[in-house]
């Protein structure tokens, strides 16, 4: 064959290599969605859910009804505060802010200073106490840098009423004058105060209601414990029943005395085993690196193992859609990425937009990772409405395994 040809062959062979994977692709529409869409589909809705300015923060003041401290209004202090705070009002005891803030109810509570003029005829700037609930770093952070501008805009806006206080008092003290030696004395008097005590009379310090974590790391770490739990037992599960389907397992089921519901608990029982000691090896790991776990360690179990039940359930039901392991791997994929953007582990829910932040609830690690962090930093056991909503979660994918394993189990009636 001339060279010509066989250099013709070639491109013709390559060629149809290109055509035949392409028709496959193309035929594999499942592929498609997993592939190509799932993921654009997945960053288009957290772009448009996604904004940019968070809540602001809900704060209470303390102090009494309708008046704030050193005589200004209320709705002054609200605008002084900004937009990144919102005043929702006032009470006069401050347990009950503190109780209001360990509820969640609100974000933020202010104790303005009591003794705001004895501190200042001291000669020392009086403070505001801000205390905040807060344990992720990036908020923590903007708790304090909101409390300082607010502090500055206090500042900003006492210090223009000082001064006019003072141009008032010196054209009345010019006018009522019998001679130069009273009006020497008065400014004398006016020079005696701290030029920086007139500039900044009042300064902030911030607080949590609960110890931070000591880090970035040690905050993210029971989040990846989570979502590590949830996809390795998701995909165990998923891979469990289409292998058996591929090895023809499931035909000899539907002829054996084996039930749905015993197969379903025995497959349950043995990936939860595997799941708790992942999960005990990742809480040691945890600990080894200087992450506290400060709440109830049966709280701490009891999130964990739900979160492995729910997880399970979700993959057994992925596993009625796949016909092949890739197809399974795809889908526990889809579902890590849909839990890295929309758990609450890269950002705070309270940074999407509300029909958005409804996805977040259908993923587990959403209620593990919010439980979690109740347990490890603020040390308590973890929420009820959480507790109730995983195990509501895991309920219903055990209801659709069981719908997902019964066509590999029962035999067909004819």
């Amino acid at each position: 064959m001339p060279v010509e040809q066989r250099g013709t062959a070639h491109v013709i062979r390559s060629l149809a290599f290109v055509r035949k994977e392409l028709v496959s692709v193309w035929r594999q529409p499942r592929l498609m969605v997993t592939l190509v869409l799932g993921p654009f589909m997945i960053l288009l809705l957290f772009g448009l859910g996604y904004r940019e300015t968070p809540e602001p923060f809900k704060t209470l003041i303390v102090a009494g009804e309708g008046q704030a401290p050193f005589g200004t209004d209320v709705g002054d202090l609200d605008d002084a505060f900004g937009a990144g705070i919102e005043l929702v009002g006032t009470t006069a005891d401050p347990e009950l802010a503190r109780r209001r803030l360990a509820d969640g109810e609100v974000d933020l509570v202010v104790m303005p200073p009591e003794d705001w003029m004895e501190a200042l005829d001291r000669g020392e700037p009086a403070t505001f106490s801000v205390v905040h609930s807060k344990i992720d770093p990036v908020l923590t952070s903007s708790v304090g840098l909101l409390a300082r501008l607010s502090a500055d805009e206090i500042n900003k806006r006492v210090l223009t009423r000082i001064i006019e206080e003072i141009q008032t008092q010196a054209e009345g003290a010019l006018a009522a004058a019998e001679d130069e030696g009273e009006v020497s004395a008065a400014l004398q008097r006016a020079g005696e105060t701290d030029a920086s005590l007139l500039v900044s009379p009042f300064e902030v310090e911030t607080s949590a209601l609960v110890e931070p974590p000591s880090s970035q790391a040690a905050f993210y770490a029971p989040g990846v414990l989570i979502l590590l739990v949830q996809h390795l037992a998701l995909t165990f599960a998923a891979l469990s029943l289409v292998r058996e389907r591929e090895l023809g397992i499931t035909e000899i089921f539907k002829v054996s005395p084996l039930t749905v519901r015993e197969t379903l608990a025995g497959k349950y029982l043995s990936f939860l085993v595997m799941g708790l000691l992942l999960a005990a090896g990742l809480t040691v790991t945890m600990l080894v690196l200087g992450v506290e776990i400060q709440g109830p360690l049966w709280s701490f179990t009891a999130v964990v193992t739900l979160v492995i039940l729910a997880s399970l359930g979700l993959g057994f039901a992925l596993s009625g859609l796949a016909n092949s392991d890739s197809q399974a791997v795809q889908y526990s994929m889809v579902v890590l990425l849909v839990s890295i953007f929309f758990t609450g582990f890269v950002l705070p829910l309270d940074q999407l937009t509300e029909p958005v932040r409804w996805v977040s609830y259908l993923v587990p690690g959403t209620y593990g990772i919010a439980g979690l962090h109740d347990v490890a930093f603020r040390g308590q056991p973890a929420r009820p409405l959480l507790m109730g909503g995983l195990g509501l979660y895991a309920v219903v994918m055990a209801v659709l395994a069981w719908l997902a394993l019964r066509r590999d189990v029962e035999p067909k009636l004819t």
